[in-house]
């Protein structure tokens, strides 16, 4: 496998100079980062849902109970039990089974019109916010993600994406690094926010300080892996309204949630 990195890194650099800059740079902050873990306790994962009933003012157990959340479950279980385990993109890629709950859960909740994630891969995050799009008939999701060099043709992401819900989704190809900026630009304002791309504390820290001007209020930002460094939670004791890290359930990690601006239903932020 390594030589043919090598190869695929090589024709990169001849095709693609501006690609290979990015992926080299991404390669060398993760050999560089050298971050502390966070320090914040999570909450086990059930407490989620009362902190989300709380911080959204929502009935979170009716949501979780919608048949579109059941079926979108069943169908990526299926398909993601499909995938060779010595595919480019193993299972354990997939999204963790809560943050896809929280997920559909808080775009049910807001009724976004504007979704923004980092880190696509298969799709299994995509396809829960689609869902929740779906559903509510309404929003849009813009995806940026950087494909493995193992898939130059980016013919596996987003791949066990259902062709019904890709009618609401737009896909962005690169590194966020180079192209979040113009991406929220174009897109002006961001309600939800989920950051699956590359952990690291520098990358982390430059996605949530772009994105953060563009934040509605209300707004939620959610976060993969946050254990890995401080920089989901020094900059939610700085931005958010309500935060919190939630242990995850097949993994060792935590996800990351915060709620900025005003309340939902009066407009008191705190």
């Amino acid at each position: 496998m390594l030589p043919e990195k090598v190869r695929l890194m090589a024709h990169c650099l001849i095709t693609r100079p501006t690609e290979f800059v990015d992926r080299v740079a991404g390669l060398l902050d993760r050999l560089t980062d050298h971050s502390q873990e966070s320090t914040t306790h999570p909450f086990p994962p059930d407490a989620v849902w009362s902190f989300l009933s709380d911080a959204l003012r929502i009935d979170v157990e009716s949501i979780l109970r919608e048949p579109t959340l059941l079926q979108t479950e069943a169908m990526l279980r299926s398909r993601i039990d499909s995938i060779p385990s010595d595919a480019v993109f193993r299972p354990g890629n997939c999204a963790e089974p809560l943050l896809g709950r929280v997920a559909y859960v808080v775009c049910r909740a807001l009724r976004p019109t504007t979704v923004l994630e980092t880190g696509v891969a298969y799709g299994s995050s995509t396809t829960y916010l689609l869902a929740a799009l779906g559903a509510n008939r309404y929003g849009q999701l813009h995806s940026v993600d950087l494909p493995s060099i193992l898939d130059p043709q980016a013919r596996l992401v987003g791949q066990i994406i259902p062709d019904a819900l890709r009618s609401r989704w737009k896909l962005y190809l690169g590194a966020s690094r180079r192209i979040l900026p113009s991406v929220l630009k174009a897109i002006g304002s961001v309600d939800v926010f989920l950051h699956d791309s590359l952990h690291t504390n520098r990358n982390m820290r430059a996605e949530f300080t772009a994105v953060t001007p563009y934040l509605g209020r209300p707004s939620v930002v959610l976060s993969d892996d946050v254990h890995f460094n401080h920089a989901f939670e020094d900059w939610a004791r700085e931005t958010a309204r309500d935060w919190a890290q939630v242990r995850q359930i097949t993994r060792s990690g935590a996800l990351g949630i915060a709620v900025c601006g005003a309340d939902p239903n009066n407009g008191d932020g705190h």
